[in-house]
Order: structure tokens, then C-alpha cells, then sequence
């Protein structure tokens, strides 16, 4: 829980701190500089354990308080990836994902469909099952998924995570602005291609980049959207909008196959989560899809291999106070550092 306070990077060092204190018994120094040194270690897991404890018990009482909220659900279609598929593929993977979705007229809903729903499709390519969206979803619901959309100008493409409503109108959208290298474009492009290089996802071409992207809004809702590894990156909650009420993250796990890769994966939407201080909602194919507390507390999740929905009223909670990474970090760093010099001073 203190990195909601202190951020990731001083997190790390805090962890790095911990591992490496145990060294001072090989040090040529007095048995009690070397007992204060690993003393240490134990008061940090203690202070750190009680506010842990103390900030999860206060954020149950506070989730009662909070006003604000929106139902949602989640789902996981566990499609096999696969491209070049026909008309008939796409609208036989739309009517499962929507019969997992389980759409109720009367329920207002958001509803989070994960990246890749509609593989090797534009989002110009999938309006026409317009028809398809009218008839089992009403104007009381949402629907955020990912999908490729085009770039008039140039014709290439973005990879872009949309909410539309039951028309299969836009109403927000966003543009991915952490490419994966070899996924989604080719570094040193003009060089590579000559050896018959090419990214691993479909065609030749390279995804276009989204820049100066904002948050999703609407009504009580201030989406922080970020699709597939950008999960991992701190720096997209370090520059949120302040009134940030939600994370969503959508993904495409089965690049991963059988392997680690979707639980570490998943592991790091838990250090969002707390950083931000927000519920984050995630969506996956073949990944975990979860429902995260703000806390971290994984309140439901489903597993790589299930297919179906999770469902749950969600709290709308924004970060008071957001940390600043960097400027912890280095207060951190350069206090090493003079204890250091103190140190070896001292000792020469």
C-alpha cells in the first residue's frame, strides 16, 4: 500500500534496499554498525505492514461512503487468434460475445469486451452488424472494446479501444500510444524489411502511434484507458487526469499461449490499481479478466482458459493525492548517497 505514497520507482528501491542490507554481515565494519544495518529491515516490513493493514481497513469503511458508481460487466470470449476470417466468422464471434455478455434492456451497464474481438476487422468493416448491436443492446448500455480503426489521411491504422452505444455509434475513443516492438511496429523498419522482416501480428505495416490522448468521459465516468502492455508502464497514471475515476485495461493474452506471460501479465494491473488509488476493470482474451479494487484486492477475475462474464457495481473513486515518482525517488537516491559518503568518511 506505500506505493500509493511513495510511487513506483521509490517502491523498487525500497525493495532493492531490503535485499541488499543482509550484505553488511560480510562488511569489515563493528558488530554493531552491522546489527543497526540489518535491523533495519525488519522496522521497514513492520511500518510498512501496519499502514498496509490500517489503509485497507479505513478503505472499507470509505467504499460504503462513496456515492458515485456504475455497473459493469466484464467479459472474456477465449477466442483462438486467427486472421483472414470471413463475414460470417466475425458475426458467429460477435453472437458468442454477446451471449457471454448476457445484455439486460433495463439494466444500465457498461460493458468491457477485450482487445482483438473482432480480428483482422477496421471498426469501418464492423458496422455492418449495426443491426446486430440495435437488437440486443438498448440506449441504457455502454460497450468498450478494442479494435483496429483507420486513419483517413495516411490509410494506416491505430489500434484503438472505443465505447459505443447500442447503434454502434462512437461516443468516446482512444488511441494506443505504446506500440509493442515486432507486435504492432518494426523497429529499424527500412533495414529489417530488406532481411524479410516483418511485425508478428497481421499485414506489413506498422500501427500508427496515438498522441496527446485524454481520458474517456462521460457522465460520472473519467476513464483512464490503456490497452494491452501499457498496463505496466507508471507513467500513464503519473500523467492521468486528476479526476480519474477508473482504469480500464483491455488485452490480447494469447500471444502468450500456455506460458507465465498472462500472470505477470495481470500482475501488474494490482500495482495500478493501489498507485491510482482506483478501481480498475480488465478485460482479456485468453488473459485473466478481472474486477481490481483500489486497494488491489482482486474483488472476481476469470481465469486464461474460461470464457464468460464477471459483473459488479462499481465505486467511482479518484486519487486525492497523487505522488510524484521521480521527486520521491530521487530524495530517496541522493539520502543514499550522503549516507554513503558520511559513512566512508567516517570509516577512512
Amino acid at each position: 500500500q506505500i506505493l500509493n505514497i511513495i510511487g513506483l520507482f521509490a517502491l523498487n528501491l525500497v525493495y532493492l534496499t531490503i535485499f541488499i542490507l543482509p550484505a553488511i554481515l560480510f562488511f569489515n565494519i563493528s558488530f554493531n554498525k552491522k546489527f543497526i544495518g540489518i535491523s533495519i529491515i525488519p522496522i521497514i516490513i513492520f511500518v510498512s505492514y501496519i499502514y498496509g493493514d490500517h489503509s485497507i481497513n479505513q478503505n472499507k469503511k470509505s467504499l460504503n461512503l462513496v456515492e458515485k458508481k456504475i455497473y459493469v460487466k466484464v467479459v472474456s470470449p477465449n477466442f483462438e487468434i486467427d486472421y483472414g476470417l470471413s463475414k460470417k466468422e466475425i458475426e458467429k464471434r460477435l453472437k458468442n460475445i454477446i451471449r457471454y455478455s448476457q445484455p439486460k434492456k433495463n439494466l444500465p451497464t457498461l460493458f468491457v469486451w477485450p482487445e482483438g474481438v473482432f480480428s483482422g476487422y477496421s471498426f469501418k468493416e464492423v458496422l455492418i452488424f449495426r443491426n446486430i448491436f440495435s437488437k440486443n443492446f438498448s440506449n441504457k448500455h455502454l460497450i468498450l472494446f478494442g479494435v483496429n480503426k483507420i486513419d483517413e489521411k495516411t490509410g494506416k491504422f491505430f489500434n484503438s479501444l472505443l465505447i459505443v452505444n447500442n447503434n454502434l455509434e462512437i461516443i468516446d475513443e482512444y488511441k494506443k500510444q505504446k506500440l509493442v516492438p515486432f507486435g504492432e511496429f518494426l523497429p529499424f523498419k527500412k533495414v529489417l524489411n530488406k532481411f524479410g522482416l516483418k511485425k508478428i501480428t497481421e499485414g506489413h505495416g506498422s500501427y500508427l502511434r496515438g498522441e496527446n490522448q485524454k481520458n474517456l468521459t462521460l457522465d460520472n465516468l473519467n476513464i483512464l484507458p490503456l490497452i494491452c502492455y501499457e498496463i505496466i508502464f507508471t507513467k500513464f497514471v503519473q500523467k492521468s487526469d486528476s479526476n480519474t475515476n477508473l482504469i480500464v485495461n483491455i488485452s490480447e493474452d494469447g500471444w502468450f499461449g500456455k506460458s507465465i506471460g498472462p500472470y505477470q501479465h495481470f500482475s501488474k494491473t494490482i500495482f495500478r490499481a493501489i498507485e491510482q488509488n482506483s478501481f480498475l476493470i480488465r478485460s482479456a482474451n485468453k488473459g485473466i479478466s478481472a474486477i481490481i479494487d483500489n486497494k488491489g484486492n482482486v474483488i472476481k477475475k476469470l481465469n486464461p482458459s474460461e470464457a464468460g462474464n464477471i459483473q459488479l457495481e462499481v465505486p467511482l473513486i479518484k486519487n486525492k493525492n497523487k505522488n510524484k515518482n521521480d521527486l520521491i525517488f530521487f530524495a530517496l537516491l541522493i539520502t543514499y548517497i550522503l549516507i554513503f559518503l558520511i559513512l566512508n568518511k567516517n570509516d577512512n
